[in-house]
């Protein structure tokens, strides 16, 4: 009996971060091995149709094979081999998505003479990074869309994570208006072969009902407190981005739609907004 198994240390990582981790080895019984290596692969995978239409694509991110053991004879029992890869620093993340996936694994195999090497597979997961930090213009003035009765306006059109999106909206006098409706959409474009797929779909939704009261008026609402899916992202076969759909929802007639790309930021540093505090107090230093 010979069995392998790998041991991740972390099974989630950032790009730039080390694999680490042991791979063991049981045997019943000694024997002799050429090598060990670790096989670190990541792959974007795209299909689209079925049957005899089916249609795929694949990208290779990474392909790197490690001699993490030279050739040796291994006793009985267990034996543990550690191991630590660096990560390079500009993987798109794990993902799976409606056309197809971005995968990563790491593989152990065990090369020996005259049998079936022995091996085992682990998949481990590779987290985006937090985006920079995008401070407010203040001295611009907010943009403003405007579609038939419907007006919005948004601050730069920044998405922070903690707080999300601020929206200020307006809507004229109309008969037949029930309300309005807030979406976070996320837009997926996947390349397979030569065709470009597309997909949109909400993930956050609010919806705010009109009172006669609400005419005429600049109204606000929050969306997307505590964001917790895919930053955007662009790989060799995927474009993940996002943005935010108001739409008036008219009874019996066309519901008028305004559309704002989004800008993620993350929330401000700490040490900024402790500088805010000694400006304001007329502090020099802090």
């Amino acid at each position: 009996m010979r069995a392998v198994d790998i041991h991740l240390r972390e099974s989630r990582l950032f790009p730039g971060e080390k694999l680490e981790g042991m791979v063991s080895i049981r045997t019943d019984r000694p024997f002799e091995c050429n090598r060990v290596i670790l096989k670190v692969r990541g792959k974007e995978h795209t299909e689209h149709g079925s049957g005899d239409t089916r249609v795929t694509d694949d990208k290779v991110i990474i392909g790197k094979v490690f001699r993490i053991n030279e050739g040796r004879m291994f006793p009985e029992g267990a034996t543990m081999i550690p191991f630590a890869i660096p990560l390079p620093k500009n993987l798109p993340p794990s993902y799976q998505g409606y056309y197809g996936h971005i995968e990563y694994s790491a593989e152990a195999v065990v090369e020996v003479t005259w049998a079936i090497d022995p091996k085992c597979k682990k998949l481990f997961k590779v987290l985006q990074n937090r985006p920079p930090f995008l401070e407010d213009k203040n001295q611009l003035e907010p943009s403003t869309i405007k579609q038939d009765e419907l007006q919005v306006q948004l601050e730069e059109n920044i998405f922070r994570l903690e707080t999300g999106l601020r929206v200020r909206f307006k809507v004229e006098q109309r008969n037949n208006v029930r309300g309005v409706r807030f979406e976070i959409v996320k837009r997926e474009v996947a390349n397979c072969g030569r065709r470009t797929l597309e997909r949109e779909r909400p993930l956050e939704r609010k919806f705010h009902e009109v009172h006669w009261d609400d005419f005429d008026r600049w109204l606000e609402i929050e969306i997307g407190n505590n964001w917790r899916y895919h930053l955007p992202f662009v790989s060799n076969l995927f474009k993940v981005t996002y943005h935010l759909k108001v739409t008036l929802d008219v009874g019996w007639n066309f519901d008028p739609s305004i559309k704002c790309p989004l800008k993620f930021s993350d929330s401000a540093p700490k040490r900024d907004l402790l500088d805010e505090i000694a400006i304001d107090l007329g502090f020099d230093e802090w």
